[in-house]
């Protein structure tokens, strides 16, 4: 276990309290998880007197820790709110408690509390008898007790420096005045002579193991002559929260706790010493990438807040940093004294990006039953995620879902009815709090039929790492389907396959920030019900390599002393980025004939900024570069040029900046030098170290005499485990003194064992997980967590190699080749101590297991009687295969043994009931890896139903609709025949059957594509289902008819009078007169309009004579053509056929001539006779008059006739008019004027004349 900045493992029995220069230490925790406070924290009771044994209430949300509130050590594993301490022992002391819960996307919230534990605390304050130790309850009652409760006796106060022995009980062996002995000494054998000046000592006990039990006894030490007691105590600050490792995406809570030891003393102490009402101020640093209790540059931190309490919670939004960079939080307090304390919250960081997930199904369509659903989350989330299931046409229904970390599990039953596309959506927060909902791969699966089979990608998918924003792919689908592409869950583009089934996709984006550049490539088929198949799918990373430039030092900038390096760079992909510092001789690197040797300064570190110490260089010009890594690629800044020059001597220390041990015997050795320009003759005269910041320095002694370079080492034992501070004092023979800081870490505890994320224990890999196809066998990368800065080594049959555990704690071995077969590996960590975990044993195997395909029946297919099985399995080695088959929830029996690859067998399922839960399975074994494949199937012997048929006739053919129902195995087909009127079906053709294959109800379309002969026919139809059942035949008749309606004979009635066109199809009618027009059609017509010119007049059928008629009533002024349109039963339609002619003609004229001209005739009688051919006599037939203006309207049929005009006072006029047809008569009459006699003789004259 590494132990950052001042922090100490769990461990409750030693003690945690650091002194250095002066004043206590902070201690920081490690191992709480990554979550946020939550929003209240209550403890009952907050106090407790007088016992050691208690019981205390814990009343909160999520899980909550207690740590000790001086020293800041975590004295309990975390525990789940609402538990009780029962009788529960802890020493006695002040504590707080803190809550965690889940993270909140909103920011969290949350409470510590305070809790003391026992009322026991010793205060030198007052005075008691001797063989007494003075101690006080919660409300600071001074009060008394004799030896039996504490483990050492000692009198609280002694004078002048007076010698005494601490008396020890029955248990305990040794004690130990802190910061004084060099470690235990044996009780009752060594006098303890205190100090004259006002100083206070803490003595522990040891029991004979050397385990600290507390609690302490505090000595105060003071003159008599002195007129009070003078106490400055440096004070101490704690931050509780945020831990190592953990991860924001809004907000933190901050918890802190600051004390001084003057706010125990007098009211005057307090106000001169103690803690003002406001004194913390708290701060953050990205350039702190370990802290081991050093005081953070001002440079180095920037002010999130200050002027707060003492002990508090502190709500920090986030939402403004950086993803990729680590961050402290450091908390400084100053008391009223002017005495400072500072300390830092462990390294953690934030992600704004929300979890993607994976879902997989056990199968990609089921008729029924129950349907298991895997889901992957990119990242570790805190609970489970909600997980809904929508089938086509219902309402989401949620899924019980088990698991932890990025794995979760669940069972769906599927609802009957709802066939078709069931889509699974999934919602889950991950330990930054950040709630993701988008699926990258999968999500669906099929109820009742079946979906189109995943694409083969031939190629796109096998570089896994790529350096392009662009990848093409390319494969092979089902011919009739559409291929679908996905990046990241978003639909990037769809082609259709060609003939052959090939398909490509060109410039496929990817996304560099999305998931630290994983991009999660779906492609999947949808055939024309869209329904959606199973998807072939791979990770892609976009690697971008980190920017990076060295911002300090720089070029040419002279070093002494501690000099700052640090960085600038960023990563595109968002990777938490590592930093490594290094340094070669300008002349090296100037060289043309040598290549420079680059030395390591500073390696992996979390953050940019680094100390760096420059004595470790001897002076000189240098180059400096550092190398930003993102754990993958990296990026070296230029180089730019130092000088190093130190004047003061100085220390180098074998280990480095850190001294990191698990032996009981710590041992710190390096090498003291003077200043590189010091003058001939200096040598090193002594070097000084005190450790913890006691006041009392200790000489190492040389083996050397005079030399400018020492070896120096000194041990130290005893010591607990945690940080401690060993401060150096280097001074030459001139008296020129130098001064270094070197932390020693006591660590015993081995770090866990490293934990793979990729691939996990019993992983198959198959050669589409090949990282680089070029070398033999496959490459994949071995990644997961484990301690951060801790070694991390895995061994294989191939030897043992190494990797670093990154400041974030992941590490990752590429490039590990592995051998057909299974394979077992061990990973283990050691720590920078040199303690080492446990190893973690993995297994992989490396095979392509068989692919087994059922060739009958076919997925979801059914069965129903006496049948045959057939298979196909392709593998690379020689393979077991066995067939077997279930009941509706029941075992699998046996049906196959050892089949052959490919092959068929006999089975009746005639006895078998009649269901659809029915499964068949192949498993089928190559020695390595073994591989099972599922299928539905029904037993059907009930067949099916045509539910509803209707069909017409469609010109010289048909078409016709449906529907038909089957319960179990589902609708396959439709099936039609085509006949003759009354006559049995004879060829069947297939139907065009809709809805997906398989379902229960299908419908179904015929659009006959033979020609018919006019006549009628009979349709028939039937159903045909998955186990082949077929239905009842359903029939239909219908008539085929593709002649146009036939139009006859025509005329047009004026005044009551038929008239007929002629030969050239010419009727003539009066002038602008309203006509009746009729026309003859075939029986079948339904619809028929006139078209008169311009003009379309719609024609009625009169079903008293079977003629369509229609009322003219605006006439005609020109001669106009005469076009018929008209459509029968059938559809067939003859439109605007010009058929005639209609003429307008004026009406006949009478009228008589006169000097001053034609004068019109009133009432004048025409009389109209007409040839009888039997007898050649012509006969009266009737008479009209002209009007007022002459004129006279005549309709005749066809015949001769003669017309003669009369009036009083004119002579009679005749006209001979002989017609064909019916016809309008308009001739015109000019009657002379009778005068004299012959105007009374001239009517006697024609009487006699034309009616004789």
């Amino acid at each position: 276990m590494r132990i950052i900045a001042t922090c100490i493992k769990r461990c409750m029995s030693f003690r945690s309290v650091f002194t250095a220069i002066g004043f206590f230490l902070p201690v920081f925790m490690l191992g709480i998880p990554s979550r946020v406070f939550a929003a209240h924290m209550v403890v009952t009771p907050n106090s407790v007197a007088l016992s050691q044994e208690y019981n205390v209430t814990f009343d909160c949300d999520g899980s909550f820790a207690v740590f000790n509130a001086d020293t800041g050590v975590q004295v309990d594993s975390a525990d789940v709110c609402g538990q009780t301490w029962a009788n529960y022992m802890q020493p006695p002391g002040n504590y707080v408690a803190v809550e965690f819960t889940n993270a909140d996307p909103n920011g969290g919230s949350g409470t510590s509390a305070n809790l003391t534990l026992s009322g026991m605390r010793a205060d030198p304050q007052y005075d008691g008898p001797a063989g007494e130790a003075a101690f006080t309850i919660y409300d600071d009652t001074p009060h008394y007790s004799s030896g039996g409760i504490l483990p050492l006796i000692a009198p609280s106060t002694v004078f002048d420096g007076n010698p005494f022995i601490p008396g020890c009980n029955t248990n305990i062996a040794y004690y130990e005045v802190v910061g004084v002995d060099s470690g235990p000494v044996q009780c009752g054998t060594v006098e303890i002579l205190p100090d004259t000046n006002a100083v206070t000592y803490e003595i522990q006990a040891f029991d004979r193991n050397f385990t600290y039990v507390p609690p302490s006894v505090f000595v105060l030490s003071f003159s008599s002559d002195m007129l009070k007691i003078a106490r400055n105590f440096n004070p101490v600050i704690q931050v509780f929260s945020p831990r190592d490792g953990m991860i924001f995406s809004s907000s933190t809570l901050i918890a802190y706790r600051a004390t001084d030891r003057n706010d125990l003393g007098p009211v005057s102490e307090q106000l001169e010493y103690g803690l003002a009402p406001l004194p913390v101020s708290l701060f953050y640093s990205t350039t702190t990438p370990e802290w081991f209790g050093q005081a953070v540059d001002s440079a180095d931190k920037v002010l999130i807040e200050k002027d707060l309490p003492a002990s508090s919670t502190y709500a920090w939004p986030v939402r403004n940093l950086l993803p990729g960079i680590g961050y402290r939080v450091i908390a400084d307090v100053t008391d009223r004294g002017g005495d400072f304390a500072e300390s830092a919250s462990g390294l953690f960081t934030v992600d704004f990006t929300p979890p993607t997930f994976v879902v997989k199904t056990d199968v990609p369509a089921v008729k029924k039953g129950s349907v298991t659903i895997t889901v992957t989350a990119s990242k570790d989330l805190t609970g489970v995620p909600s997980v809904t299931v929508a089938q086509r046409g219902h309402a989401p229904v949620a899924v019980l879902m088990q698991g932890s970390g990025s794995i979760y599990n669940g069972v769906y039953t599927t609802l009957a009815g709802y066939d078709g596309n069931a889509v699974i959506a999934v919602s889950g927060t991950d330990v930054a709090g950040n709630t993701g909902t988008t699926t990258v791969s999968g999500g669906t699966f099929i109820v009742g039929f079946n979906p189109p089979p995943a694409p083969i990608v031939m190629s796109g998918f096998g570089e896994k790492t790529v350096t392009a924003g662009t990848i093409a792919v390319a494969g092979m689908a089902r011919p009739d389907t559409t291929i679908f592409i996905k990046v990241n869950g978003t639909a990037i583009a769809s082609t259709t396959p060609d003939a052959n089934g090939n398909f490509v996709f060109t410039n496929v984006p990817l996304e560099k920030g999305a998931n630290h550049g994983r991009n999660t490539v779906s492609v999947y088929a949808a055939d024309a019900f869209d329904s959606i198949g199973p998807s072939a799918d791979a990770v892609i990373v976009w690697e971008i390599p980190p920017s990076a430039s060295l911002a300090e030092p720089a070029d040419g900038s002279y070093l002494s002393g501690t000099a700052r390096l640090r960085a600038d760079a960023s990563s595109e992909n968002q990777n938490l980025l590592s930093y490594t510092y290094q340094i070669t001789p300008l002349q090296g690197y100037l060289s043309a004939s040598s290549t420079a040797a680059w030395t390591t300064v500073a390696d992996h570190l979390g953050d940019a900024a680094y100390a760096w110490d420059s004595t470790e260089a001897d002076n000189g010009d240098y180059m400096i570069r550092a190398i930003v890594s993102d754990g993958i690629l990296s990026a070296t800044t230029s180089p730019v040029r130092i000088i190093v020059q130190n004047t003061a001597p100085y220390a180098r220390f074998d280990d480095g900046r850190v001294t990191a041990t698990h032996d009981a015997i710590a041992t710190v050795a390096g090498h003291a030098f003077v200043a590189p320009n010091a003058p001939a003759g200096t040598y090193v005269g002594s070097v000084l170290y005190a450790a913890d910041g006691a006041s009392t320095w200790t000489s190492i002694p040389f083996k050397l005499s005079r030399a400018p370079e020492q070896n120096f080492s000194f041990s130290l034992q005893n010591l607990s485990e945690g940080v401690h501070q060993i401060q150096f004092v280097i001074k030459d023979n001139h008296g020129l003194t130098g001064r270094a800081s070197h932390a020693l870490i006591i660590d015993r505890t081995p770090p866990a064992p490293p934990v793979t994320k990729t691939p996990t224990d019993g992983s198959l890999v198959t050669t589409a997980d090949d990282e680089d196809p070029a070398v033999p066998g496959v490459q994949i990368t071995i990644a997961g967590t484990a301690e951060a800065g801790s070694i991390v080594s895995l061994r294989g049959v191939s030897g043992t190699t190494t990797a670093v555990a990154l400041p974030d704690g992941t590490f990752a071995f590429h490039d590990v080749t592995l051998a057909r077969g299974n394979q077992t590996f061990s990973l283990f960590a050691t720590d920078e101590a040199g303690n080492t975990s446990s190893p973690a044993a993995f297994s992989v195997t490396y095979d392509d297991p068989p692919v087994i395909t059922f060739v009958n029946p076919q997925s979801l297919g059914g069965l129903s009687g006496e049948s045959f099985l057939a298979w196909r399995v392709e593998s690379r080695s020689t393979t077991s295969i066995t067939i077997s088959y279930s009941a509706p929830d029941g075992p699998f029996r046996t049906i196959v043994e050892n089949a052959a690859a490919s092959g068929t067998a006999p089975f009746d399922f005639s006895a078998l009931p009649e269901s659809t839960g029915y499964r068949l399975r192949i498993v089928a074994a190559d020695g390595i890896a073994t591989s099972t494949s599922v299928i539905g199937f029904s037993v059907d012997r009930t067949p099916p139903a045509v539910l509803r048929f209707a069909a017409a006739p469609a010109g010289k053919s048909f078409i016709a609709s449906g529907s038909a129902h089957d319960s179990l195995s589902g609708i396959a087909a439709v099936e039609f025949s085509v006949t003759p009127a009354g006559g049995s079906p004879g060829e069947w053709y297939e139907a065009v059957t809709g809805g997906e294959p398989g379902s229960s109800d299908r419908t179904f379309s015929i659009a006959y594509p033979g020609a018919l002969a006019d006549g009628m026919y009979t349709i028939s139809v039937r159903a045909v289902d998955e186990a082949g059942n077929r239905s009842d035949v359903v029939s239909k008749d219908i008539t085929v008819d593709t002649t146009a309606p036939h139009i006859g004979g025509f005329f047009a009635t004026e005044d009551g009078t038929e008239l007929d066109p002629d030969e050239s199809g010419t009727i003539g009618i009066y002038r602008g007169k309203p006509f009746f027009f009729a026309v003859s059609l075939s029986n079948d017509a339904v619809s028929a309009s006139l078209s008169l010119g311009t003009t379309i007049v719609p024609l009625s059928l009169d079903q008293t004579d079977g003629l369509w008629k229609t009322d003219v009533q605006a006439g005609i002024d020109a001669t106009a053509s005469v076009a018929l349109s008209a459509r029968d039963r059938a559809g067939n339609a003859v439109s605007n056929k010009r058929i005639g002619t209609i003429e307008p003609h004026e009406e006949g004229f009478v009228g008589s001539e006169t000097p001053s001209g034609i004068l019109p005739l009133a009432n004048i009688r025409l009389r109209i006779l007409r040839l009888d051919p039997a007898t050649g006599q012509y006969g009266a037939l009737a008479s009209v008059a002209s009007d007022a203006s002459g004129t006279y309207r005549l309709i005749l049929r066809a015949g001769a006739y003669r017309i003669i005009a009369s009036g009083f006072g004119y002579r009679t006029e005749e006209e001979v008019v002989s017609l064909s047809r019916s016809g309008i008569v308009n001739a015109s009459f000019l009657l002379p004027s009778s005068t004299g006699l012959m105007k009374w003789i001239g009517p006697v004259i024609d009487f006699f004349k034309y009616s004789l």
